[in-house]
C-alpha cells in the first residue's frame, strides 16, 4: 500500500526533526535474489516495481518535511556473504529491467536527494567507483541531482571515487588526506568542475534540509501516542495471514477459558538488533505481552523453547523508580565508584558493550570505553512462580542484590564469563534489584540474563491438552536475519529452517491440540514443510517494531482484519530459488586477488518469474495474504487508449466486491505477460497494483492504467527500452497464482 509506506516515511521525518536530525539513510531497495540474505528484513521483496512503488511513497513522505531520503545500495548488493570483495556480475538488461529499476523509479518519481553506493564490486569495479552506474546513468541519464554518498568505509579509492561518481565518503577520510581532492586538483588529476559538482550538490542538500538556515527546518515530535498507535496499525497492515483453516482465527476473547503461548519469540524482544539498520526503541510490546493485554490471566505461557539457554531480561521485567520500563543507572568514569556519576540516564535492559553501541546497544554518554564501573536500581518483576536462575554475564566484574541479598558475585578482573543462581519467584511480585559492574581495560561488557525455567517441550505439550487454543510464536532472531558483519567476517542466513527444534514442537503441539495457530515473526522465507499441513491456522507477523504484539493481538482477535501479502515467493525448498539451483551463490569466494565474485546466470528470471518459467509450485506464492472475509476480482472492461508500440497507453477496469460478512481490504494485482518476444520473458510481471478498503458487500472499480513501461524491455542489442508489436495478455488476480480474470489486447 503505497498511502501507507508514505505515511510511514513521513511519521519517520517527524521522529528525524524531533531528534533534530537532517538525513535518514533509507530505504533499502536490493531485491531478494537468495531467501539466505541477512538482510531482507530492510527491503521490499523481490519485484522491482513493487520495490520502487513503495520506495517512492516512502521517499515522498521523508521529504515532504525537508529530511532527505537515501536510496541504498547502488548496485546488486544482494548477499552480505562476502560484500566488501565479491563481485556481482551481471548483464546489463538484467539489470535494467531489475535491479536498477527501483533506483530508477526513486529518482526520476521519489526525487531522492541522495544515493548510497554498495560495498561490493559490480562486473570488477567497485560500486563506489563506479562511473557507468553512478555518473552515466544515475546523473546524466536518469537527471539525479543529488549526493551520491558511499556505504560505510565502501572508499577505496580517492581518485577513482572521485572521477566514478561518489560525492561524499563516509567511514574513512580519503577526500581529505594530503593525496585526496585537492592534491589531485592541483595536480589536475581531478579537474576543478567535477570538484564544483561535488561542491554544489552538497550544498543543495544543506539547503534541501536547512542545515544552513535550521530556523526554516519543521518542527517534530518523537514517541507521541499518534505515532505509537501509526505503528501499531501499520505494522498489522503488514502481517500476512498465509492460511487459515476451519476458520480458526479470528479467536472470539469472551469464548477463551485458557489460551496457551508457547513459543522462542512470544517473550523475545528484537530491537536494537540486525546491524546498520537496527533501533533502540524506549520499549518493544512483545507479542506475549499483547496478547495478556487482551486476556489477562486466561493467558497461560510456556516457552517450550528458547533460543539461547539464557537471554537478556527484557525492559518489561524491570522497573524504575519512577514507574517506568528499566532500571535508572548511574555511571563513572573509574572504575572504584569515586566521586559523583558522571552520568545518570535509565536503561531499558542491562546490555552494554561499552565502545560497540554502533548496531542497537545501548550508549552511554559522557563514558569511556572502559576503566568504568556502574550501578542499576530499581525492581525486578517476576513473570512466573517457581524455580527459575538469574545472574550476569560479564568482562570484568559485576554482582547482583535481589531484595538486599547478594546473589551473584563474580567481582574481580576476567574475560566474559556467565555466573547464574537459581531462585525461587512468585508471579508478579516486585523484588528490589541492584546490579553493580567495573571494567578495568580490555574487552568491557554486562548483561543482566536468565534462564527460563518453561523452556522444555513436555511443559509445553501437557499444558496445550486442555487449551481452547494454542498460539505458537516462533521463527527466527537477528542472529540470523541481519547485516553481515565487517572485513571478511560476513554472513547470510544459513538456511531456511526454524531454529533449533521448533519444527518438531509445532508438530507435537498439533497432536494434542486442533486450534493451533502458528506466528512467525521473522525477516525473510523460512521453510514449514514438516509441519504446514498440520497446522490450521499461520500468520506471517515480521519483525513488527515497538508495538509489534499489540498488532498481532489485533489481528489475532479481529480487531483489524488481515490485509497484508506476500512480497517475496514463499517456496518449499532452498532449491526452488534460481540462484540456489543453479549453485551461483554465495559464488566464487577469498581474497581480492582471487577475483571472488557472484554470476547472475539466472538474468531477469528469479523471485516468482522463475517459479513461473520453471514450473515450481510455491508453499506460499509472491502476491498472497488471506482475509477474514472473502473478495472478487473481476476484469470488467479494457480500453486500450494507444495502440502503437512507441506511445502505449492501456486503461484497465477492475471490480472488486466484498462477498464476505466484514469490512476488509484487497490487493487488485495487474500482470502483464508478452505472448511473443523475440527476447525470452517472463510468463507474467507485476505492472500495477491497488489496495481496496471495501465494506461488507460493497463493490468498486478501479482503472489501472499501462504505459510504454508496462510493455517494454530493454533490448541489449540496441540499448533501449523497446516494445514489440504483438499480443499482450493483462491479467488480474490477489496474487501471482491466483490470476482471477485474463484480458488479450494487441499492440500494433
Amino acid at each position: 500500500n503505497p498511502q501507507s509506506a508514505y505515511e510511514y516515511g513521513r511519521l519517520l521525518a517527524e521522529e528525524m526533526l524531533g531528534e533534530k536530525r537532517h538525513w535518514i539513510l533509507g530505504p533499502g531497495v536490493n531485491l531478494m535474489r537468495t531467501p539466505l540474505c541477512g538482510r531482507n528484513f530492510e527491503y521490499f521483496g523481490e519485484d522491482p516495481y513493487l520495490t520502487g512503488k513503495t520506495a517512492v511513497a516512502y521517499i515522498q513522505g521523508v521529504q515532504s518535511l525537508d529530511i532527505a531520503a537515501c536510496i541504498k545500495h547502488l548496485a546488486v548488493n544482494n548477499q552480505e556473504n562476502h560484500r566488501y570483495l565479491s563481485s556481482s556480475n551481471v548483464d546489463e538488461r538484467t539489470l535494467r529491467e531489475m535491479y536498477l529499476l527501483p533506483f530508477e523509479m526513486a529518482v526520476k518519481e521519489g526525487k531522492t536527494w541522495s544515493i548510497m553506493s554498495a560495498y561490493n564490486r559490480v562486473n570488477g569495479v567497485y560500486a563506489s567507483e563506479h562511473k557507468w552506474l553512478q555518473e552515466t546513468v544515475a546523473k546524466k541519464e536518469w537527471g539525479f541531482d543529488g549526493v551520491m554518498v558511499s556505504d560505510w568505509v565502501a572508499a577505496h579509492n580517492a581518485k577513482a571515487c572521485a572521477l566514478g561518481g561518489l560525492d561524499l565518503e563516509m567511514g574513512t577520510s580519503l577526500f581529505g588526506k594530503e593525496d585526496g581532492l585537492v592534491h589531485l586538483v592541483k595536480t589536475s588529476q581531478l579537474p576543478m568542475s567535477v570538484l564544483d559538482d561535488k561542491v554544489r550538490r552538497m550544498l543543495r542538500l544543506m539547503l534541501r534540509t536547512h542545515v544552513i538556515d535550521p530556523h526554516m527546518q519543521p518542527k517534530g515530535s518523537v514517541q507521541t501516542r499518534a505515532h505509537q498507535d501509526t505503528i501499531r496499525r501499520l505494522a498489522a497492515e503488514g502481517m500476512v495471514l498465509l492460511k487459515n483453516d476451519r476458520k480458526v482465527l479470528p479467536l472470539n476473547p469472551t469464548k477463551i477459558k485458557k489460551l496457551l503461548i508457547v513459543g522462542p519469540n512470544a517473550a523475545k524482544e528484537h530491537r536494537g538488533q540486525g546491524g546498520s539498520g537496527g533501533v533502540m526503541s524506549p520499549y518493544e510490546i512483545t507479542p506475549l505481552q499483547g496478547i495478556q493485554n487482551v486476556l489477562g490471566d486466561k493467558v497461560h505461557y510456556v516457552a517450550g523453547y528458547t533460543y539461547e539457554g539464557t537471554s537478556v531480561i527484557p525492559s518489561s521485567m524491570l522497573k524504575q523508580p519512577n514507574g517506568k520500563p528499566g532500571l535508572m543507572g548511574e555511571y563513572w568514569n573509574n572504575k572504584k565508584f569515586k566521586g559523583e556519576p558522571v552520568e545518570r540516564a535509565p536503561s531499558l535492559a542491562i546490555n552494554f558493550r561499552w565502545g560497540k553501541a554502533m548496531f542497537g546497544l545501548p550508549s552511554v554518554p559522557n563514558m569511556p570505553t572502559n576503566n568504568l564501573s556502574a550501578r542499576w536500581t530499581g525492581k525486578f518483576i517476576s513473570p512466573l512462580t517457581g524455580k527459575a536462575k538469574l545472574g550476569t554475564c560479564s568482562d570484568d566484574g559485576s554482582r547482583l542484590w535481589l531484595d538486599g541479598k547478594l546473589v551473584v558475585d563474580q567481582w574481580g578482573d576476567h574475560g566474559k564469563q556467565t555466573v547464574m543462581q537459581q531462585i525461587d519467584l512468585v508471579a508478579g511480585k516486585e523484588y528490589d534489584i541492584k546490579i553493580e559492574y567495573y571494567d578495568n581495560g580490555g574487552d568491557a561488557s554486562l548483561q543482566l540474563v536468565w534462564q527460563d525455567p518453561t523452556q522444555n517441550s513436555e511443559a509445553a505439550i501437557a499444558e496445550a491438552r486442555d487449551a481452547d487454543a494454542v498460539i505458537f510464536v516462533g521463527g527466527t532472531h537477528h542472529g540470523y536475519d541481519s547485516e553481515g558483519g565487517w572485513g571478511q567476517n560476513t554472513h547470510d542466513i544459513p538456511n531456511l529452517e526454524l531454529i533449533g527444534p521448533q519444527a518438531e514442537l509445532i508438530s507435537e503441539l498439533a497432536k494434542v491440540n486442533k486450534n493451533l495457530i502458528v506466528v512467525l515473526v521473522n525477516g525473510s522465507v523460512v521453510r514449514m514443510e514438516q509441519w504446514i499441513d498440520q497446522v490450521p491456522s499461520v500468520l506471517e507477523a515480521w519483525y513488527g517494531g515497538q508495538e509489534a504484539g499489540n498488532s498481532i493481538a489485533d489481528l489475532i482477535f479481529g480487531k483489524v482484519n488481515p490485509s497484508g501479502k506476500l512480497s517475496a515467493t514463499f517456496g518449499k525448498k532452498l532449491n526452488d530459488y534460481a540462484c540456489h539451483a543453479k549453485e551461483t551463490y554465495p559464488g566464487k569466494l577469498g581474497p581480492l586477488s582471487a577475483d571472488p565474485h557472484t554470476n547472475y546466470t539466472e538474468g531477469i528470471f528469479f523471485g516468482y518469474r522463475w517459479f513461473d518459467q520453471q514450473n515450481i509450485e510455491p508453499r506460499f506464492p509472491f502476491g498472497h495474504g488471506l482475509s477474514y472475509t472473502t473478495f472478487s476480482v473481476k476484469t470488467v472492461g479494457v480500453r486500450v487508449v494507444d495502440a502503437s508500440t512507441k506511445s502505449p497507453h492501456v486503461k484497465v477496469a477492475v471490480k472488486v466486491t466484498n462477498t464476505g460478512d466484514r469490512e476488509g481490504a484487497e490487493v487488485v494485482q495487474l500482470y502483464v505477460g508478452d505472448k511473443k518476444s523475440s527476447l525470452v520473458r517472463p510468463e507474467k510481471e507485476l505492472k500495477r497494483y491497488r489496495k481496496v478498503f471495501l465494506k461488507q458487500g460493497e463493490s468498486k472499480t478501479v482503472i489501472l492504467e499501462l504505459d510504454f513501461r508496462s510493455f517494454a524491455f530493454w533490448d541489449p542489442s540496441t540499448k533501449e527500452w523497446q516494445v514489440e508489436a504483438g499480443e499482450f495478455h493483462l491479467m488480474t488476480g490477489t496474487s501471482s497464482k491466483d490470476i482471477q480474470s485474463t484480458k488479450t489486447i494487441t499492440l500494433e
